[in-house]
């Protein structure tokens, strides 16, 4: 579990693959994929109880 600051959001990594991120102007967004229940577990505790909108995979791609 590693977070990422990018230009335009905070981008968490699980492993590898980034699966969660802050947009600045938008929120907390999630990935609608599942991957694992590490994964998942890594996505609940980054956001601490943050309502998460759920977005296709490829929309957290494209912010790295």
């Amino acid at each position: 579990m590693v977070e990422v600051e990018k230009e335009k959001a905070r981008v968490l990594f699980s492993y590898n693959t980034p699966v969660a991120a802050y947009v600045r102007g938008v929120g907390y967004i999630r990935t609608e994929e599942y991957f694992s229940s590490t994964t998942s577990r890594h996505i609940t505790k980054w956001l601490a109880g943050a309502s998460a909108k759920a977005v296709p995979q490829s929309e957290i791609n494209d912010l790295i």
